[in-house]
């Protein structure tokens, strides 16, 4: 908000898991019940990437696809694929709970809360 100099906090959502997802998850936090595996999109767009660099407001970015996965990494952990740096900000990569009846799997029905 320019009148009172501060940003508001955003987020960002897709389907489909960017590549930045596909990193083991020692360091994260949640249940990651889908077998231990994100399928991220086989290009890269360079959607995590313009979220780091250009639009510092954003927090995190989540996606669901994988049904099982209900967790969030930083990016700042050395276990992921695009560790924080002087150039960019810290950047949430979340899994969104399974939450509907479509789909595959028996997993509790659920939501994430952002905080």
């Amino acid at each position: 908000n320019a009148r009172y100099n501060t940003m508001v906090p955003t987020m960002a959502f897709s389907h489909i898991p960017t590549q930045e997802y596909a990193f083991s998850t020692n360091y994260c936090v949640g249940e990651n019940n889908d077998g231990g595996i994100a399928t991220p999109t086989s290009g890269d767009a360079g959607l995590v990437r313009t979220l780091q660099h250009n639009l510092s407001n954003v927090f995190a970015l989540a996606v669901g696809h994988n049904h099982g996965n209900d967790y969030c990494c930083s990016t700042n952990n050395d276990d992921c694929t695009t560790p924080a740096s002087s150039s960019h900000h810290d950047l949430h990569l979340c899994f969104g709970r399974h939450s509907g009846y479509g789909g595959y799997g028996s997993w509790d029905r659920g939501g994430r809360m952002y905080e």
